[in-house]
């Protein structure tokens, strides 16, 4: 998963590094649950909706 191109070198106002794994393409949206501490997102490539944890493990695909 890379949900931005931004690195800490890049920006050093980006708190966090990406997150980043190998099953998604091409995420569109992100919806964050801070209360699970779970991020949902589509991915037009995969036609799926998926969600993780904030570091982009765990990922369980939804719909699709």
């Amino acid at each position: 998963i890379i949900f931005s191109h931004m690195t800490p070198s890049a920006d050093p106002a980006v708190p966090y590094p990406p997150i980043t794994g190998a099953n998604t393409v091409n995420v569109i949206a992100l919806a964050i649950d801070p209360v699970n501490k779970t991020l949902y997102y589509s991915d037009i490539q995969r036609n799926a909706i998926s969600r993780s944890n904030y570091q982009g493990q765990s990922e369980d695909v939804i719909l699709g």
